[in-house]
């Protein structure tokens, strides 16, 4: 029973409970108690969802969907509890105005291209109005931005999986090709629109820049880096250049997050298609991030086990030692990591033998190819095959002879001495 109780479902039912609460009992809506509660039970939520993210890498969506709820509770909350000047509104909101408020930002925070704000569409009908009522928002945004909208993207990439991937060449040119034309719209605006001088630089650095606002903060706070009128022919090239620019900005952003935050925020399903369908610093990237999920990446075995044979050496020996940290849950890579021992660098081979001995007794069959690997190996691999005998059969007593040249060194492995070593 106690298995089945997780953090996830605690939190959830904890959420739903107080969002019950507060519905049987409408006078908590004025409390600054009930407020600090719900704004420490949301702080508690991120924290887990977080976490979670960061160390399994798994989202969790229902958990995430109760935090845009309660988020929505939270504005009510604000305006309910600390007074009107929060809100602008032209009259006293009900229950369904705060929830078209709460699906309106939902939907502003989908909107990748920030194509509703460019045009002006207004969907609410209540405007906040207060550095308070903007940070709410600022992370209801980033809930939906970083959990929710991720989500969408993982499942409609599974959708196109059966495509052939690209080549170096192809992603190359197609990034070249949206890079161009990223230019060629900026071009055609300046000419079209002739702006002051600064907005040469201004414009396309805050269309940039609201591209990576995961936030919304430029929305939200009604931020604007340059003085271009707002109308219809420049709302349209603000999408246009976004639309273009986010297509090679993309694998900009993946890079960095691949090779400088650590893979930070990217799900083992992600990472499992960019070590399918990367270039070689994302193949690289992803198989160090799937060494780092550990145990949670127990169900990209097959794809560790083809990028044994990635044509990058380095993507090849970070593959060897993730399936040696998902431990025994990796057993069925045991034949690929065993001839490995044979073949490809020095490191690939000696990650190979400390990644079978971390999968422990379930890689017997790695047996032969470890007894026969030890009669022709220098010191260091020796010494690494000895501890991988010893965490593989530390029960089973075997004996392997070296013929090390002017003598003869004998490694006993038994019940009584795992691993040890005797001249």
């Amino acid at each position: 029973m106690r298995r089945h109780i997780t953090l996830e479902r605690f939190l959830i039912a904890w959420s739903l409970a107080w969002l019950a609460a507060l519905a049987l009992r409408p006078a908590l809506q004025e409390s600054e108690y009930a407020f600090a509660t719900t704004a420490a039970l949301s702080a508690v939520n991120a924290t887990a969802a977080l976490w979670t993210l960061t160390r399994r890498r798994a989202v969790l969506v229902t958990l995430n969907c109760a935090q845009v709820v309660l988020f929505g509770v939270l504005s009510s909350q604000l305006y309910s509890t600390f007074g009107e000047d929060h809100y602008l509104l032209d009259r006293e909101p009900g229950f369904f105005d705060w929830a078209e408020f709460t699906v309106a930002h939902v939907l502003r925070a989908a909107d990748l291209l920030h194509g509703l704000d460019a045009y002006g569409v207004p969907l609410r009908g209540i405007t906040h109005h207060s550095t308070a009522a903007g940070c709410i928002l600022v992370a209801m945004h980033v809930v939906v931005d970083v959990f929710l909208i991720g989500l969408v993207l993982r499942w409609t990439a599974r959708l196109w999986r059966c495509r052939p991937p690209a080549t170096m060449l192809e992603r190359g040119r197609q990034d070249c090709a949206w890079l161009l034309m990223t230019l060629g719209v900026y071009l055609a605006f300046m000419a079209a629109y002739r702006p002051a001088a600064a907005d040469w630089l201004w414009w396309p650095l805050d269309n940039l820049l609201r591209l990576v606002d995961i936030g919304d903060m430029f929305q939200v706070f009604h931020w604007r880096l340059h003085g271009v009128e707002a109308d219809a022919g420049t709302a349209t090239a603000a999408v246009l250049f976004r639309l273009a620019a986010g297509i090679w900005m993309t694998r900009v952003v993946l890079l960095l997050r691949v090779m400088v935050f650590r893979t930070w925020g990217l799900s083992v399903e992600q990472l499992t298609a960019l070590l399918a369908d990367g270039n070689t610093q994302e193949r690289r990237g992803a198989a160090q991030g799937l060494s780092w999920s550990g145990a949670g990446a127990r169900g990209v075995v097959p794809a560790l086990i083809a990028a044994l044979r990635d044509c990058d050496p380095q993507v090849r020996r970070e593959a060897a030692r993730a399936l040696g940290d998902i431990g025994p849950a990796a057993a069925r890579a045991v034949d690929a990591l065993a001839a490995a021992l044979w073949r490809g660098p020095y490191e690939l081979r000696l990650e190979a033998a400390r990644a079978l001995g971390r999968i422990g007794p379930r890689a017997k069959p790695a047996l032969p190819d470890i007894k026969q690997l030890l009669k022709v190996c220098d010191g260091e691999m020796r010494s690494a095959l000895a501890q991988t005998l010893g965490a593989i059969a530390p029960g089973f007593p075997c004996e392997v002879w070296l013929d090390t040249g002017p003598r003869t060194t004998a490694f006993v492995l038994g019940p009584q001495d795992p691993g040890a070593g005797a001249a």
